[in-house]
């Protein structure tokens, strides 16, 4: 269930995966996962910006509390849970004094290049906000209700288990979710869900279905600076992307499609290796 809207002005939530550096390696192989790696220069570049132009980076927890709704407020999450959380996102948005929101795929964690259970409590310790996503990262509406249930509430059982409270927000893996996912969630004991949908988070938005903008390797600064800035075409041709692409999931079915989407991206990173 993605969609798209134009809300003239609110919060954007940027999206982050996984981070590198040249002495930082992340373990990451597949090359559609590396599409979402952002080297922490990028990084470190794209924060300089919001706190050298005042943006109010903030958590969704303080949005809830003091209501600051402006067109210059901005929310940092990073899903997945990747180590290079700790080792190169936490020194930045420490350089800036930012906070950011955590998912985190709970089947992955005390695993290779994946956070600890003790880095997971350690950063929300350090102001973190940490939240679901999901156990194992399956798409959520490719499964039957049972399974969505396991997925929500283990994962969330066992963060609540590492941190000694309630996790309440979640983020759906792939931002792949329908009424029923929804619905489950909620049920799970979830507040706040974030979903993929590229639009600005407004006062009146659902707050189970809140907007983010992915940002990804081929972001380019410029592209961020309209996204953050709120600009309107920017927004439009995101969400044109996405309509595009839940087209074609309807036509070819989500298995081919990915097949498809691997191949185009790997003959792309062949073009330009040998060009």
């Amino acid at each position: 269930m993605r969609s798209f809207s134009f809300v003239t002005s609110g919060i954007v939530v940027l999206i982050y995966h996984f981070f590198e550096d040249e002495s930082h390696s992340s373990g990451i192989e597949k090359p559609d996962e590396k599409a979402y790696m952002i080297h922490i220069d990028s990084f470190r570049n794209q924060m300089k910006y919001l706190k050298e132009h005042d943006f109010q980076v903030i958590t969704l927890d303080e949005l809830s509390k003091n209501a600051v709704w402006t067109n210059r407020g901005v929310i940092i999450t990073i899903d997945d849970g990747h180590d290079s959380i700790y080792s190169l996102a936490l020194p930045v948005l420490n350089e800036f004094g930012f906070k950011a929101e955590l998912f985190i795929t709970t089947d992955w964690i005390d695993s290779p290049d994946y956070l600890s259970a003790a880095r997971i409590k350690e950063l929300s310790h350090k102001g973190m906000e940490i939240g679901s996503h999901a156990k194992s990262h399956k798409f959520l509406d490719d499964l039957d209700e049972s399974m969505i249930a396991v997925e929500l509430s283990e994962s969330k059982s066992k963060l609540s288990s590492i941190l000694g409270r309630t996790i309440e927000t979640l983020a759906i893996p792939g931002g792949k979710y329908n009424k029923r996912v929804l619905e489950i969630a909620k049920t799970s004991g979830y507040k706040r869900i974030f979903t993929s949908k590229c639009s600005v988070f407004g006062s009146n938005d659902n707050w189970c279905e809140i907007p983010r903008f992915t940002i990804m390797r081929d972001t380019s600064f410029d592209e961020f600076k309209k996204i953050v800035n709120q600009n309107p075409m920017v927004r439009w041709r995101k969400g044109m992307r996405d309509l595009l692409r839940e087209i074609l999931i309807g036509l070819f079915g989500k298995t081919l499609f990915y097949k498809i989407q691997k191949t185009r991206f790997l003959l792309t990173k062949h073009l330009f290796h040998h060009s």
